[in-house]
């Protein structure tokens, strides 16, 4: 199974995505073209945490833990190592760097054994994509309170 790039069980776990600073209306700025629109969103994206952007492209996929499993282990042992993890990474060009991958690494193999099993990889995955779900949340409602705060200046 392949996961295309984005344009972007241990219950003592829980991700955190970092809160995005509210937006600042722009006063005296030209429209921006389509394509300035797309690179300042692909900056935007840039900068969400890696459980948000991999989480992402996890919810994208949709394939199940076991699927994921399969192709993502390439010597076929049933076990992630750490070069796997950080090749797959990389591999969904989500703009992960070696240091921040093996931090993610460590964090989801949860009995330090230096390889994400199956039991530690279904449990990423619900937690990764539940925490790219909160930070889209969140940034709905960070989108909308911009929305009511253009429209009662304009009022």
């Amino acid at each position: 199974i392949l996961i295309s790039p984005s344009p972007p069980p241990s219950p003592h776990l829980h991700f955190h995505p970092k809160a995005l600073p509210p937006a600042q209306p722009a006063l005296h700025c030209p429209p921006l073209q389509a394509n300035e629109e797309e690179q300042q969103l692909g900056e935007m994206k840039a900068h969400e945490p890696l459980v948000v952007r991999l989480g992402n492209a996890l919810r994208r996929a949709s394939a199940p833990p076991v699927e994921l499993m399969k192709a993502w282990d390439m010597n076929g042992d049933g076990m992630l190592s750490r070069i796997e993890f950080r090749q797959q990474v990389r591999r969904l060009n989500i703009g992960a760097d070696y240091h921040e991958t093996d931090k993610l690494f460590d964090t989801l193999d949860v009995d330090a054994s230096g390889e994400i099993d199956i039991r530690e990889l279904k449990g990423a995955v619900g937690r990764l994509q539940k925490a790219a779900a909160e930070a889209e949340a969140e940034a709905n409602v960070e989108a909308a309170k911009v929305s009511l705060q253009k429209k009662s200046a304009r009022e």
